[in-house]
C-alpha cells in the first residue's frame, strides 16, 4: 500500500504535439517501406533490407516508439519514507530515495544538454545522475555517496516539502 503522498508532479514531453507528430511521420515512412515491399512486392530503396529486418524495423520504431513517446512521462512523489519516481516507459516500478539516505537538497538551474548530454536518464563523467524530461530546473540531492538530479517544473515546492520531510 503507498503510504501518504505529500507531494506529486507529473512532467511531459516539451512540445508534446510536435514530438508526437515527428514519431508519427518517423512511423510513417517505415509503414510506407513495408507495404512496398510486403504488399506490393516492390523493394523499397536501392539497398532494400531483408524482409525480417524491415519487419523488425517497423515493429521496434512503427509501433513500440511512438506509443514510447506518446506515454512518456516523469512522475516525482514525496512520500512519508522517502522520494520516489519513475520513467515511464522506461521504469516498471518507481525508484525509491529513503528519506535517511538524502543529504543536502537544494534547487538548481542547469543545462541539462550541456551537464547530462540531454534529457531521459542520464549519467555524466562526474558519476551524477539525472531524471528529466524538459526544463533547466530541478533539485539536486546526495544519496548513498552519489549525485542526484531530479527536473521539475516546481523545484521550490519539491525542496521544501523534501526538506520537511528528513
Amino acid at each position: 500500500m503507498k503510504k501518504n503522498i505529500l507531494f506529486c508532479e507529473v512532467q511531459r514531453l516539451p512540445y508534446f504535439w510536435f514530438i508526437n507528430f515527428c514519431a508519427l511521420c518517423l512511423a510513417g515512412v517505415f509503414w510506407w517501406g513495408f507495404i512496398q515491399q510486403f504488399v506490393y512486392g516492390r523493394p523499397f530503396g536501392d539497398k532494400p533490407m531483408p524482409d525480417w529486418l524491415l519487419f523488425l524495423f517497423v515493429l521496434v520504431m512503427g509501433v513500440f516508439f511512438p506509443i514510447a513517446v506518446y506515454k512518456s512521462k516523469l512522475i516525482t512523489e514525496i512520500r512519508e519514507d522517502g522520494l520516489y519516481i519513475r520513467l515511464i516507459p522506461f521504469h516498471i516500478r518507481f525508484i525509491h530515495f529513503r528519506i535517511d539516505h538524502i543529504r543536502n537538497v537544494k534547487t538548481i538551474t542547469y543545462n541539462s544538454l550541456l551537464r547530462f548530454g540531454g534529457y531521459g536518464i542520464r549519467y555524466n563523467f562526474h558519476g551524477e545522475r539525472a531524471y528529466n524530461l524538459r526544463g533547466k530546473e530541478g533539485i539536486e540531492f546526495y544519496s548513498e555517496g552519489k549525485t542526484i538530479v531530479i527536473g521539475s517544473q516546481k523545484p521550490d515546492e519539491l525542496e521544501k516539502v523534501l526538506q520537511s520531510v528528513m
